[in-house]
């Protein structure tokens, strides 16, 4: 059985990617730190070009379970 995270790594599922509408950006950023962690930042935009929404995003697979960590600053 394929690991979720060696599945993810082998599908192309994270690099950069978003979302758009008429009044908001999505962007997500990742990078791999290593075999078994991939971290981030998630961040939404708004029409008048302010930050509205910002968090630290990991990806972690530990025993062969795969966890979503988020952190938002204060």
């Amino acid at each position: 059985m394929i690991s979720t995270l060696r599945f993810i790594k082998q599908n192309g599922l994270l690099a950069r990617g978003g979302n758009t509408s008429a009044d908001e950006t999505l962007t997500e950023i990742w990078e791999k730190l290593n075999d078994s962690v991939f971290a981030g930042q998630a961040f939404v935009i708004n029409a008048e070009n302010d930050t509205v929404f910002f968090e630290h995003i990991r990806l972690e697979e530990t025993k062969s379970e795969l966890f979503y960590i988020v952190t938002v600053p204060n």
